[in-house]
């Protein structure tokens, strides 16, 4: 069995390439460039002092003593107890 392959061409023509431009003549030989000086050093900027923080209170204060709770007076017993439904 033989298997035939077409291939289409396209039909458009690429377009032609351009030419390289010319290189530029050589220009005669003028006074040498002066050396700049070089540039003077960055000194660092000295960072901000921080304030000084406020300071804390001491560990060593005195605890205010708990206030004891208020005891429940007795109830009489001439009151009858109140049924909880």
């Amino acid at each position: 069995m033989r298997v035939q392959v077409v291939v289409f061409m396209p039909l458009t023509h690429a377009p032609a390439p351009t030419p390289p431009a010319p290189a530029p003549a050589p220009s005669a030989p003028s006074a040498p460039t002066p050396i700049p000086p070089p540039p003077a050093p960055i000194l660092p900027v000295p960072a901000p002092v921080p304030p000084v923080p406020a300071p804390l209170p001491s560990v060593t204060a005195p605890v205010p003593a708990p206030v004891p709770a208020p005891v429940p007076a007795p109830v009489p017993a001439s009151v009858p107890p109140v049924p909880i439904w």
